[in-house]
């Protein structure tokens, strides 16, 4: 039986997956099913990675279509000794490379074309006397070290859709094999409808994937770096987590991370200057040189210093204090003025009013934190900065207007809430009395302090319900309820 877009999406409302009790991480997964592609999938255990591009939430549905494979290089770049980065590098680099062999340099090709006409490993270098520039960003070559090529890998990607409410997104989903603590689990069946339902609406989304375009090569095209501390001699690089992606001027341009030997450590581990030399600034591009020291003989300064200790000999203590002070200031210290005190007609002092908690957090205009990366993405979730400090408020009493039967805080009604999107848009005022009207009101509080409003609510989820709020589970599924489709228990 075929379904169409109306009878999908009729299909789809209130729609409740069914999953298999195992689930797999991201490798496993493709491991057993990338010969049995497309599955429906439902994650498990969310992953929030270092890097924007890989983070999923709990409970997001994907159809997980194809898998990628882009082919990449590892390269060691060396600074000094125990200095080094560990990169690996798209075959389809866009910059052009040069063979390094017995300290002749080559003709300048493109990675793919090196790797096709010799063999790992190798060394390869930059072109001398170029500047490369990335935005407003430049890096001259010849601040680039040589890089030793040493092995290929294939980083493998799992291309996916997001379904949302049993409608699927068109935008493809890139899942890399690297994220071992994303869990997945199968999905098998849509909760109380038949089987033929479920193979019609498989169906049906198919057709609507045909018309998708899935890259076969997909793969990141920046260069990764790695944390050389967390690679064994038998790791898989497909299987590794990169530090971060990003273009060759960013990665020369950050401190290298100096390499500590076992010995060293063992030298070191009660030095508390150890640290400081374990990063070093690259050089920066301008070569001006400081200017130089003035000299001073050796006898005029035996003379200078016989003088001044010939003249302090009879002098006292405090003298030799106040000399000192003078002559690093070029005179005695000023005086510091009398602060002003402002007296009331009984003659006591008017003391400075109390500045309140938001005037403070005004003055103080701290801007927020946000964490970026250079690397764009098929599709990111946004992030969710920390919000500021609140002003204290005192909040009013709850009222219930008998005749309406509607609970207000701070004559605030009861909202609308039909769909997770009405939940997102509520504020913390509209959750208290959405918790009062759901028989959870001594929870209110706890809510207000931690400021949940609509999306911080849509974030939650059972475990954290009753682990961070103290809550029974029956009242987590009944709050749980009403953020999905705004189910509330008459």
């Amino acid at each position: 039986m075929q379904y169409n877009s109306l009878e999908i999406l009729l299909l789809s409302e209130n729609m409740e997956f069914i999953t298999e009790r195992k689930d797999y991480n991201v490798a496993e997964f493709h491991n057993m099913f990338y010969d049995k592609l497309p599955k429906f999938v439902k994650i498990s255990q969310g992953y929030f990675g270092d890097i924007a591009a890989d983070v999923f939430d709990r409970d997001q549905v994907l159809r997980i279509e194809a898998a990628s494979k882009q082919q990449r290089v590892i390269a060691k770049m060396k600074f000094k000794a125990n200095q080094e980065r560990l990169l690996s590098i798209p075959a389809t680099f866009a910059e052009k490379l040069c063979v390094v062999k017995h300290g002749k340099v080559g003709k300048e090709k493109y990675l793919q074309n090196i790797l096709m006409d010799h063999h790992l490993p190798l060394t390869v270098r930059f072109p001398k006397d170029r500047t490369i520039t990335v935005g407003y960003s430049s890096l001259h070559t010849s601040l680039i070290p040589n890089m030793e090529l040493t092995n290929t890998f294939d980083e493998v990607y799992l291309l996916g859709n997001f379904i949302v409410e049993g409608v699927l997104h068109c935008d493809v989903v890139p899942v890399p094999l690297y994220l071992s603590q994303l869990r997945l689990a199968l999905i098998t069946g849509i909760k109380d409808q038949p089987e033929y339902k479920w193979k019609g609406y498989q169906e049906g989304v198919a057709r609507t994937c045909a018309t998708v375009e899935y890259d076969l090569s997909f793969g990141n095209p920046n260069i990764a770096e790695y944390d050389p501390s967390a690679i064994h001699s038998d790791a898989t690089y497909s299987y590794v987590e990169p530090c971060v992606y990003s273009n060759i001027v960013s990665i020369i341009q950050r401190p290298v991370r100096r390499n500590i030997s076992v010995e060293e450590k063992d030298k070191g581990s009660g030095a508390q200057n150890d640290d400081q030399d374990l990063y070093e600034e690259i050089q920066n591009t301008s070569h001006s040189k400081p200017d130089p020291i003035p000299s001073i003989s050796t006898s005029t300064f035996a003379k200078e210093l016989k003088s001044r200790l010939k003249s302090t000999k009879n002098k006292k203590a405090s003298d030799l204090t106040a000399d000192a002070k003078e002559e690093k200031h070029g005179g005695p210290p000023p005086i510091a003025p009398k602060p002003k005190i402002h007296l009331h007609d009984d003659g006591a002092p008017v003391l400075p009013k109390r500045r309140e908690k938001s005037q403070i957090c005004v003055m103080a205009n701290v801007p927020d934190n946000h964490y970026s990366n250079d690397v764009p993405r098929t599709i990111v979730k946004p992030s969710i900065s920390k919000p500021e400090e609140p002003p204290i408020v005192d909040y009013p009493a709850k009222q219930v207007d008998e005749d309406s039967n509607t609970v207000t805080a701070d004559n605030v009604a009861m909202p609308n809430v039909k769909t997770a999107d009405d939940v997102s848009k509520l504020t913390i005022d509209e959750v208290s009395v959405c918790m009062n009207r759901l028989g959870l009101g001594q929870y209110e509080k706890a809510f207000r302090d931690e400021m949940v409003d609509g999306a911080l609510l849509n974030l939650l989820d059972k475990d954290m319900l009753r682990e961070d709020f103290g809550m029974k589970g029956v009242e987590a599924i009944r709050l749980m309820k009403f953020v999905k489709d705004g189910h509330i228990p008459v």
